[in-house]
């Protein structure tokens, strides 16, 4: 009995290191190649594809409404003109005009073969219905097309922060693995050592060794996942294979944070295209309203001939300045059909939002819920915790006294294993039940 004592004193011994060890932060990671979480989103809100190409197709919606908003500055145009008449324009003049008899002509050519023109013309829109609209929808659009870019960094960042906390649990899981089979492996010399020495039993030996083999499997599927998950990390990332890249290790701490209710992406997006449709409407109602336009002109004409008896080229100058009124007297019923094409159009987009609200705002609550059960979970988790290691070393006390057997002890092995991870589990559900409610209320 003294011999078995002193055999499973040193386990003990190995197996609280264990547990103390595996539930430590590790220090293996080299800091140099670990990327927090924050380092991570940044990454990708640089150099994501699908950010950029939400980025460019902003810059290019705020161009076209710069390019709208041009429609209201004035037009300044400079023109010239030069003409040889090889024939001259012929008019036809009335014979009564020289007292001759009446509905009779007589045709004539005026003007000079060489015709010289230069001048500027200004024209300033005063009032546009057409134009205006264009600049509402222009910006309407724009602001669409935020919700959109909004809602697609917001996505971003989810998945980012779901596939790195995913790779936390797996790099945890992975420690608690490692952990276990080094410490079986202690375990197995040992017992080989008390099969020897006639105080243990080749079927305990063998125990053991399938417990590593079976462990170290299971880490291999791990290491592949883990893989995985890191591959599709650096593509989300924008950073290439060969840069180093690792997760730290989870420091998890049970806070829960109160955020305040905003609209979601979804709710936002949905509320820009009523805008946009109410911008539409508004403009097409405009559009029963007068053009109205400032113009002017000032410039010169010259003319010229280049006869043998008498040469000459003269300028004249010519300025003038007016406005210019365009009603749209009737249009074929256009405008009015697609005043009510947006009209129906909008009512529905209207009750599309109030349903997407209301569905948020249970959403929310669910989340809320959701969140407060894992939390539940996770104390649930630590005590299950604290009770299997306090069973792992009464079995451990039990077996070196002789009243528990080696299939005991690889029991309440396992039933510690499990503990530990279900805990790291609890924990990582609670930050994505945290971060599925930050998505929801808005607070991403």
């Amino acid at each position: 009995m003294k011999n078995i004592r002193a055999f499973f004193r040193p386990t003990m011994l190995v197996f609280t290191n264990f547990i103390l060890s595996a539930l430590l932060p590790s220090q293996h990671i080299n800091a140099q190649n670990t990327w927090t979480l924050q380092q991570c989103i940044d990454s990708a809100l640089v150099h994501n594809g699908i950010v950029l190409s939400a980025e460019a197709t902003l810059r290019s919606a705020q161009s076209r409404t710069a390019e709208s908003r041009s429609h209201l500055l004035p037009k300044i145009n400079v023109q010239g003109d030069y003409r040889y008449y090889n024939e001259l324009p012929v008019q036809l003049m009335p014979l009564s005009v020289f007292n001759g008899p009446p509905e009779q002509f007589k045709t004539a050519q005026f003007g000079v073969p060489n015709n010289i023109s230069a001048g500027i013309s200004l024209n300033v829109p005063l009032y546009n219905g057409t134009v205006l609209q264009g600049i509402n929808i222009a910006e309407a659009a724009e602001e669409n097309i935020k919700a959109q870019n909004n809602k697609t960094r917001e996505t971003l960042i989810y998945d980012i922060t779901n596939l790195y906390y995913d790779a936390q649990l797996l790099t945890q899981r992975l420690a608690v693995l490692d952990s276990n089979i080094s410490n079986l492996e202690k375990l197995s010399k040992k017992t080989a050592i008390a099969i020897t020495q006639k105080t243990a039993r080749q079927t305990d030996l063998s125990r053991i060794e399938l417990q590593i083999l079976q462990l170290k499997t299971r880490r291999t599927e791990l290491n592949y996942s883990l893989t995985q998950i890191t591959s599709l990390l650096r593509l989300q990332m924008g950073i290439k294979n060969e840069t180093p890249f690792s997760v730290p290790t989870l420091n998890f701490t049970a806070g829960k944070e109160n955020y305040t209710t905003r609209s979601s992406a979804e709710s936002r997006i949905t509320e820009a295209r009523y805008n946009f449709l109410k911008q539409e409407m508004t403009g097409i109602r405009r559009m029963y309203l007068p053009a109205v336009s400032l113009y002017g002109y000032y410039g010169t004409n010259g003319y010229g001939f280049n006869g043998t008896a008498n040469d000459f080229l003269n300028f004249y100058p010519v300025s003038f300045a007016g406005i210019q009124i365009t009603y749209p007297l009737f249009t074929g019923f256009n405008t009015r059909r697609k005043y009510n094409a947006r009209k129906f159009e909008t009512e529905s987009v209207r009750h599309q939002l109030d349903y997407i609200n209301n569905a948020d705002r249970i959403r929310t609550e669910n989340a809320a819920l959701q969140r407060e059960s894992a939390h539940n979970w996770y104390v649930a988790s630590q005590q299950q915790l604290n009770l299997a290691i306090s069973i792992y070393n009464q079995t451990l006390l039990q077996h070196s006294e002789g009243t528990a057997s080696m299939s005991d002890v690889l029991l309440a092995d396992n039933s510690l294993r499990d503990a530990r991870l279900n805990l790291i589990d609890a924990q990582i559900r609670i930050l994505k039940a945290d971060l599925e409610l930050k998505k929801i209320s808005g607070n991403l």
